[in-house]
């Protein structure tokens, strides 16, 4: 195994290499993808890009039936971990997740239309070579009402929102905050942009749009194009909170308990705009004077 914060990896030629934590890292935001990455021993190529290394090492050790979903993964980067360690076609598990009629999902109550993405509880799953696509989507069901569950009787006689309404509200902010200390901040500023019929504007929500809510393949700009073009904000797509208010139809990943916690718990702010800064953390503003302000400064 790997050292905490380190992937071991071999190349065909027998070589032992090591990916360090601070290049993986900077690779990752070159190349725009999660810098979220799962110890293990990795059988790599030195054909392979660096993207297609970042996406290995995100997916986990393929030589075991242990499957690690991270938070803020959509269903379609779940299908292709479960693909890439060949358990489960990539189909298979979309097809699943399109299908809301479970029995665990109609607890949930989900509205007319409205699919398991967002519902498949970020986690690790032991599972066998034989497992099935449903059976995979009722395990990770029963994981999100047993971790979710709890969390949400807690609250649901006082929330403004519904379930449906705080898993979607919770993965955008599990999309959006780098850092974990500023998860309920973004969760009450998106709360008072609702609050006064602003759009959200969040970026997440447009890189679902673009990949689409059910892509048959990973897409070129991959699952979360980043950066974002200024056309790119103009996709017609009830997910675009650019173009429209109020929250997208559904989640736009897995939110984990932490994003969950900060929708049901925001913290009180006047704030209403935030701009991501070079280090991952974002500055808030509370007027759009002020905002522009911020612009500027982050981008010199």
């Amino acid at each position: 195994m790997a050292r905490r914060g380190a992937c071991a990896w071999s190349s065909a030629r027998g070589r032992r290499r090591r990916l360090s934590p601070r290049s993986s890292r900077w690779v990752a935001r070159w190349r725009g993808v999660d810098e979220r990455f799962l110890p293990g021993e990795y059988e790599l190529s030195p054909d392979m890009t660096l993207t297609e290394i970042m996406r290995a090492l995100q997916a986990g050790d393929p030589r075991s039936g242990l499957v690690t979903w991270i938070e803020g993964w959509r269903a379609a980067q779940m299908a292709d971990a479960l693909d890439g360690h060949g358990l489960i076609p990539r189909a298979a598990l979309m097809a699943a997740v399109a299908r809301a009629d479970h029995p665990l999902a109609r607890r949930l109550e989900l509205p007319a239309g409205a699919t398991l993405e967002g519902y498949l509880f970020p986690d690790s799953y032991q599972l066998g070579r034989t497992a099935s696509a449903d059976a995979v989507v009722a395990v990770a069901l029963e994981t999100f009402e047993r971790r979710v569950g709890a969390l949400w009787q807690r609250y649901r006689a006082r929330a403004a929102l519904s379930l449906h309404e705080v898993v979607t509200l919770a993965s955008i902010v599990e999309r959006e905050a780098q850092r974990p200390e500023e998860r309920a901040l973004i969760a009450g500023v998106f709360l008072n942009r609702m609050r006064v019929g602003m759009p959200l504007q969040a970026d997440p929500t447009v890189q679902f749009a673009l990949a689409g809510p059910a892509p048959l393949r990973r897409p070129t700009d991959g699952y979360w194009k980043s950066p974002l073009a200024a056309n790119d904000l103009e996709v017609d797509s009830p997910y675009n909170t650019y173009r429209r208010a109020g929250l997208p139809p559904g989640p736009i990943a897995s939110p984990g308990l932490a994003a969950l916690q900060a929708v049901l718990e925001p913290q009180s702010t006047e704030y209403l705009y935030f701009v991501a800064a070079e280090d991952g953390r974002h500055v808030f503003a509370r007027t759009y004077e002020e905002h522009l302000k911020n612009v500027a400064a982050t981008q010199r």
